[in-house]
Formats: structure tokens, C-alpha cells, sequence
């Protein structure tokens, strides 16, 4: 994985962030359990952690599961902070994968035909395919799905990850 990659995966999750208006966050994510409120308030959990785990500092998630609370703006700068703490090993690359999941569930919910950009999708489903077992997918990610054939490599990093991408006829 590149140094670039981690960095455009925080980039890309934070320009989508910057999208959601008030009037966004009830809306439906690519989690299928998660509204893009929910998803902004994993996001900036997440995040936290892995900043404060950077930093030295221990944070649980779990712990604090029902605390953070988080505006799209405050998620953003949680991620910032991680991107400036995290400088390398295995975190960085699953932070890179996680970062880029949500950043494509935070898209599809606005906006049906959402892609995540090419070179990073591709950058992160090699990366995706090298660190997720079977027996760890399930841990961080819904099983893996079936992506279409000849389906381009947002598709199939979000398939791999578990999520169903969505295809129309402007979006093959």
C-alpha cells in the first residue's frame, strides 16, 4: 500500500462527508442498518480510535459506542487527525479500507450511481484482497458478495467488502 492511498482514502472520505447537508443525515446508506447519521457517528468513533491509538492514547469504540455524537464537520476532523497520527503498519492499510468503504456508503446514500474513483478503488481492493481472510472479513465487513461480471473495480471492492453495488443503465 502507498502513502498515497491512505491519504486519498481520508481525502475521499472527507469530501463526501463535506456533501451532507442537515438534510442528508436520515437518509439510507450504503449500510444497510445505518442512516447517514449513524454511519457520520461510526465514522468519527472510528476515527477517534484510530488517532488516540496513534497518539498512544487508548480509546475503545465500543466503549464509547453511545457518546460520540458527531456533525459531518467534527467526523472530518477526526479523520484528519488519524491522517496526521497514523504513520504506517497493518492499521494504516485497514484504516485505508474502512475510510473507503464508508466514504463509498456515504456517496451511494446521496446519489444512486455513486463510484469510488478508479484508481483508488483499484489501489484498495488489491489491498482489501490481501488483508481480509475469510475468518476476518466477517469481523470488519458482511460477507463478501458476488460483484457482476465485468464489473468495474468500485464494484468490486464493494462487493468484496460485502455491500451490493448498484448498477443502472447510466452506471454499468
Amino acid at each position: 500500500m502507498s502513502e498515497t492511498d491512505f491519504y486519498a482514502a481520508g481525502r475521499y472520505l472527507q469530501n463526501q462527508m463535506a456533501r451532507l447537508g442537515p438534510e442528508n443525515l436520515g437518509r439510507q446508506s450504503g449500510c444497510e442498518h445505518w442512516d447517514e447519521q449513524q454511519l457520520v457517528n461510526h465514522v468519527a468513533q472510528v476515527a477517534t480510535a484510530i488517532g488516540d491509538t496513534a497518539g498512544g492514547q487508548r480509546f475503545s469504540v465500543s466503549e464509547h459506542a453511545e457518546t460520540i455524537a458527531s456533525t459531518p464537520a467534527e467526523a472530518s476532523a477526526a479523520v484528519q487527525r488519524a491522517l496526521e497520527l497514523l504513520d504506517s503498519g497493518p492499521l494504516r492499510a485497514m484504516s485505508s479500507i474502512e475510510f473507503t468503504a464508508h466514504a463509498w456508503d456515504i456517496g451511494i446514500g446521496l446519489d444512486p450511481d455513486h463510484r469510488i474513483p478508479g484508481e483508488l478503488a483499484e489501489s484498495i481492493l488489491v489491498l482489501a484482497r490481501k488483508m481480509l481472510t475469510d475468518d476476518s472479513h466477517g469481523s470488519h465487513f458482511a460477507p463478501r458478495q458476488q460483484a457482476r461480471h465485468g464489473a468495474n473495480a468500485s464494484e468490486q471492492l464493494i462487493a468484496f467488502l460485502g455491500r451490493l453495488p448498484k448498477t443502472t443503465a447510466a452506471n454499468p
